[in-house]
């Protein structure tokens, strides 16, 4: 398959940029990555008059953190080889470097940003469950400023989220994950990779010195139009220790928050079934990563 004809540009800053989006409105279509844009133009489930590249501006570029606060700053370019491979991020947002490593292949993940996995919006994206559970901020950048979003915010169902066509995703910033916290990422699919979840579900707790459980975020993926928070399944386990009655009890509020549809992936009714056993197995690994300090 070709791609349609378009005109193609390639701008080095970041205002070039925004100048051109202003200009051309939704007549433009961003390229990150390129694994999802191309793909669907080739397919012509999408037709841009334009295209604009994010790849020379150098505002998107880095992943950086704050020495005195610890912030992690992740430039909207950055791709998730680069996540998943980073030092820092597997040591202290260790949750954030697995759902990067579970995307696509490595030659996928060599050209995937984490910007681009944001803005598609895709229900199953192996970021944003990771990404809601850190609390997670998305700057979005257009003609008259910047303004911040939480993740969890950004969606607003399939392919759809809160970024005008006159914006650029410029950064993700994530604030320090405190002591005796730990977060797991666990996804299910048929093949092992270059899959799209039939579930996923991200786990972040922390423990009080007493192993009780002092906050927990839990978020549930490929299970509704968007990647969604479970607040019940969080307030089951806020106070109690991860025991048998807490983890029963917090999985099975996970499954009755979900939304699943059925396709040619699983039937709503095993993915409710899935939602359930994967959130008890987070809960169970989250916890012995807390205890050890492995976020």
């Amino acid at each position: 398959m070709l791609l349609p004809k378009f005109t193609f540009h390639e701008p080095e800053t970041l205002d070039e940029c925004l100048s051109l989006l202003d200009r051309y409105g939704s007549d433009a279509a961003v390229l990150a990555g390129g694994t999802d844009l191309l793909v669907n133009m080739k397919k012509g489930l999408i037709r841009p008059s334009v295209v604009v590249s994010l790849s020379r501006v150098g505002e998107l570029q880095g992943i950086s953190t704050d020495g005195d606060s610890g912030k992690l700053r992740l430039g909207s370019m950055v791709t998730m080889d680069a996540i998943a491979t980073h030092q820092v991020i597997k040591k202290h947002f260790s949750i954030l470097a697995q759902g990067a490593q579970r995307l696509g292949s490595p030659l996928i993940r060599n050209r995937a940003t984490i910007g681009g996995n944001l803005v598609t919006a895709r229900p199953a994206a192996d970021s944003h469950g990771p990404l809601i559970c850190l609390g997670a901020q998305i700057e979005l950048t257009g003609p008259s400023g910047s303004r911040k979003v939480p993740v969890e915010d950004f969606f607003q169902g399939p392919g759809t989220s809160v970024r005008r066509s006159n914006e650029v995703l410029t950064q993700i910033t994530i604030d320090k994950i405190p002591p005796k916290c730990g977060g797991v990422y666990l996804k299910y699919g048929i093949r092992k990779t270059l899959e799209i979840s039939v579930v996923n579900v991200s786990v972040l707790l922390c423990l009080e010195k007493d192993k009780t459980i002092a906050h927990a975020r839990v978020a549930l993926g490929a299970v509704s139009p968007k990647t969604i928070r479970s607040p019940d399944t969080e307030r089951c386990l806020i106070g109690n220790p991860p025991d048998e009655k807490t983890l029963k009890k917090a999985a099975e509020a996970a499954a009755a928050r979900c939304q699943p549809i059925s396709d040619i992936r699983g039937s709503a009714e095993y993915r409710q079934i899935l939602v359930e056993v994967l959130t008890r197995r987070g809960i169970e690994e989250a916890a012995r990563r807390a205890l050890s300090r492995k976020v």
